[in-house]
């Protein structure tokens, strides 16, 4: 959190979230088709226009046809230099990245 809040765009919202251990059945759901649901729901009531950004040339086939108006997948060179530095300073001092990231 304090890495993303270095930049000067980023606004975080903090909030608190209720978890609860619920057991689930195992689904056929692939990559991140889960995301099918919700998303038809926003396309279905027009409440919004959505988009899929990939890092990877692999797909959900669901989520593709619920995506509007776009799909896009970031090259691999796109992904690497969007990445945060190993080290950032903030008012606390430094942030480094995991070790094992």
């Amino acid at each position: 959190m304090r890495a993303l809040e270095t930049k000067v765009k980023i606004v975080i919202h903090k909030g608190q979230f209720k978890s609860e251990n619920k057991h689930l059945p195992v689904s056929p759901w692939e990559f991140d088709s889960d995301f099918f649901e919700p998303m038809s729901i926003v396309k279905r009531l027009g409440l919004g226009t959505m988009g899929l950004i990939l890092p990877s040339e692999v797909s959900s086939k669901r989520l593709v046809q619920v995506a509007d108006p776009y799909v896009h997948h970031i090259r691999k060179g796109t992904l690497r230099e969007a990445q945060f530095p190993d080290i950032i300073l903030d008012l606390q001092g430094e942030i480094r990245k995991p070790s094992r990231w």
